[in-house]
């Protein structure tokens, strides 16, 4: 509740035109909340810009596959009630060549597909991509 309260409290000085700086490892509170991100590492910020900008140095989409199968893949996390969850970043253009792919693997391994879709790349994806690329410096 705590945390819904400050929230609010921030939506509402946002609305007033205060700035706001907020330091947080909650991606989605940050889309949420800021109009404006900085990413930092080691005290260096290495991309800044609009949510949508950020999710755009991403480019392309993630295709995001749940199924029920004891298969280990890369990219695979389990969830609950034996389900597991497949992620998979794709370059532009290419995220329904890429769901068919994995979806034909999946079913060739006996996994029983309970949902498959294309996303759009969270902002958590990025910072997930940005800290893979410690080099990137915006």
């Amino acid at each position: 509740i705590a945390a819904r309260n400050v929230r609010n409290l921030l939506a509402e000085l946002i609305k007033e035109g205060k700035t706001i700086l907020l330091t947080t490892h909650n991606m989605r509170e940050a889309e949420e909340l800021c109009d404006k991100i900085s990413m930092i590492d080691r005290g260096r910020i290495i991309l800044s810009g609009t949510v949508n900008e950020l999710k755009r140095f991403v480019g392309g989409k993630i295709v995001v596959i749940d199924f029920l199968a004891d298969i280990e893949m890369e990219n695979t996390i389990k969830k609950d009630n034996g389900v597991s969850e497949l992620r998979i970043e794709c370059d532009k253009g290419n995220e329904m060549d890429i769901m068919y792919e994995a979806l034909t693997y999946l079913r060739s391994k006996g996994a029983r597909v309970i949902k498959a879709q294309v996303e759009e790349p969270s902002l958590e994806d990025v910072f997930v991509n940005v800290m893979r690329k410690p080099q990137v410096v915006a």
